[in-house]
């Protein structure tokens, strides 16, 4: 082999093995990333779990709120109900006592007339 077989040789070689790093070099990225896309699959996958229970708490927040609205809109009509007919309560139960008294002779017209002009007396409306 002559000088220049030699180093041509020499250079073929040279370049082989930098082919060769180049291509282990290759193979690391590439698992790297293959690496970073499982990470990457892992984190969007807990980040969807993390969404659909975000949106579950506040439509539960949205659901609570809702029912708290709801609760005090009913009380408000109950204390309202209670302040413009709530004296008419004793209205009923009196008069269901006098028509059962009634009926069963227990109750005198006179006696029955009295109560009325009482009830009537005390609410006006």
């Amino acid at each position: 082999m002559t000088e220049v077989d030699r180093q041509l040789h020499n250079k073929v070689d040279q370049v082989g093995n930098r082919v060769l790093r180049l291509t282990e070099n290759l193979i690391a990225v590439s698992d790297q990333v293959s690496a970073v896309d499982t990470a990457q699959k892992q984190t969007q996958d807990s980040l969807l779990a993390l969404v659909t229970e975000f949106r579950s708490f506040v439509r539960s927040a949205a659901l609570t709120a809702n029912l708290h609205s709801a609760e005090t809109q009913i009380l408000s009509v109950e204390e309202r109900l209670e302040r413009e007919y709530g004296h008419l309560k004793r209205v009923r139960r009196t008069a269901v006592g006098i028509l059962q008294a009634f009926d069963v002779g227990l109750a005198t017209q006179d006696t029955v007339q009295q109560i009325s002009e009482e009830l009537m007396i005390e609410s006006p409306r």
